[in-house]
């Protein structure tokens, strides 16, 4: 038993599970509990679970084609996606988190996520796109792909 923070923690030397899910945002817990029918899931994160993430960093808003507060279509949010990507965006795995954003976000909603809200709709936000010096210096400052030294190396 570890005292942190003022409470008692109980750390173990090894764990045993199926899966074990990193992150206790809003895609953790959704991919945990998506687990859990079947597997034994432990959801391990630096924060309170359902606390931390970029999901509650977010406000509890969503950026995802919901077309509840304006007109909306998962392609547009496609564009988008890939615009703000600045070339880094895979299209195929894009459209797929684009496509299925609104339906796990009003999967979630069930669970009684707590979405922020306005005039009765999940609050919904666009990211800004990255023009100009702002793209110039992520790209700039992006790590390079480790490359597996060969074998003659």
């Amino acid at each position: 038993m570890v005292l942190h923070k003022g409470i008692h923690v109980e750390i173990a030397s090894a764990l045993e599970t199926d899966v074990l899910v990193i992150g206790a945002g809003g895609a953790g817990v959704c991919r945990a509990r998506g687990c859990t029918r079947r597997r034994d899931v432990i959801l391990a994160d630096r924060s309170l679970i359902g606390r931390g993430g970029a999901t509650v960093m977010a406000q509890m808003t969503v950026a995802v084609a919901l077309g509840e507060q304006t007109p909306d279509h998962w392609e547009h949010h496609l564009s988008d996606t890939l615009a703000a990507g600045v070339a880094f965006a895979t299209r195929k795995l894009a459209a797929i988190l684009c496509e299925d954003g609104p339906r796990r976000i009003r999967e979630m909603d069930g669970w009684k996520v707590g979405w922020a809200r306005e005039d009765g709709h999940i609050k919904q936000v666009q990211a800004p796109v990255m023009t100009g010096r702002a793209a110039f210096m992520w790209i700039s400052c992006r790590p390079t792909r480790y490359q597996k030294p060969s074998a003659a190396g």
